[in-house]
């Protein structure tokens, strides 16, 4: 769950679901004649589905997260309880592994990424910020997804149709997308409009070997401009979906106000630097 930082007296509450909603949108409209689309091979269809549920370990945590005291809100990812946010990673991977091994090894690098800098991509060593008493939990979770990792490049490297996809460059470059995807969504997720600035996210493939540096600059009539753009055309419309909640006095039964509260959903326009 996603919780949007603003001074508004409501909040935009993301559930990993709609987080995945954005990602679909923006993924599927990804590629032009600078930027390689994800096609419609095999391959690529193993690729877009991991990109498309990447968060999906997320869904049963979100449904049982309990209100965060301090605010009022559900728990924010960054609050979520620790046993909740071991499990969600693993069962992210297994729902992935589950429909193809490719799957699930992309997903497994994600979730060890998130707590080791993204492998390299990123300064932010999460596992590094941890308290003591967490690390002998999260350390064990992640020596587990190292040892699913080797398990299932080594199922992958079986089958000759899977030599590619599992060659080092290749997975990375599918690494990286997945990376840009999430971190693209996650710009919008976090933080309401009123506190957004320009931002650039390194390391996005244009292709295999050739990566580009893109930034995101808000404009003044509330769209935001892609510098390289990575869509076709000179423009892109996407829907953020979340539930506007107030902060709740303590014994609101949280879950039952999600469920029963409409959702609602932010425009978002991305423009090329031609059309801003």
């Amino acid at each position: 769950m996603i919780v949007q930082s603003t001074t508004c007296d409501r909040h935009l509450v993301i559930p990993m679901k709609d987080h995945l909603r954005f990602v679909q949108q923006v993924a599927g409209a990804f590629g032009n004649e600078s930027f390689e689309s994800l096609g419609s091979n095999d391959s690529n269809a193993l690729i877009r589905f991991a990109i498309d549920h990447h968060d999906e370990g997320w869904e049963s945590v979100d449904r049982s997260l309990p209100m965060d005291p301090q605010t009022g809100l559900p728990c924010n990812l960054l609050r979520t309880p620790l046993v909740d946010m071991v499990r969600s990673g693993p069962a992210s991977v297994d729902f992935n592994e589950a429909h193809h091994p490719l799957c699930g090894l992309l997903i497994s690098m994600h979730i060890y990424g998130l707590y080791n800098g993204r492998y390299g991509l990123s300064d932010k060593i999460v596992v590094e910020a941890l308290p003591q008493t967490a690390r002998p939990v999260v350390d064990a979770m992640l020596a587990d997804e190292e040892l699913r990792q080797v398990r299932l490049k080594a199922e992958l490297a079986r089958d000759p149709s899977m030599e590619e996809q599992v060659e080092a460059t290749t997975l990375f470059h599918h690494y990286k997308l997945l990376q840009f995807f999430d971190t693209l969504a996650l710009y919008f997720c976090m933080e309401h409009a009123e506190h957004r600035e320009e931002s650039t996210f390194k390391n996005v493939p244009r292709s295999v070997g050739d990566d580009v540096s893109i930034t995101v600059t808000p404009q003044p009539d509330g769209s935001y401009q892609l510098e390289p753009f990575p869509f076709p055309g000179d423009a892109l419309e996407v829907g953020l979906p979340g539930v506007s909640l107030r902060p709740q006095p303590i014994g609101t039964d949280i879950q039952a106000l999600l469920r029963s509260t409409p959702k609602t959903e932010e425009r978002i326009r991305f423009v090329s630097a031609s059309a801003a």
